[in-house]
């Protein structure tokens, strides 16, 4: 099992926590970016130095309106 990923992206940051089989964690804040969602999330896993080949699981919370 690869790396198990939540993330939380906002209207000003885009937090990560990940795990790995290891039980190594990483971390990682990174501004948002409301009208391009889907690059903070990029940004947050560059930020935590994973790739989305790492990642098994993904859970994803959001509250941009």
């Amino acid at each position: 099992m690869g790396v198990r990923v939540g993330i939380d992206t906002g209207g000003t940051f885009t937090d990560l926590v990940a795990v790995d089989e290891n039980g190594t964690w990483s971390l990682a804040k990174v501004p948002s970016d409301p009208d391009d969602p889907v690059a903070a999330i990029s940004a947050a896993l560059e930020g935590a130095g994973l790739s989305p080949e790492d990642v098994d699981f993904a859970v994803v919370g959001t509250t941009i309106g």
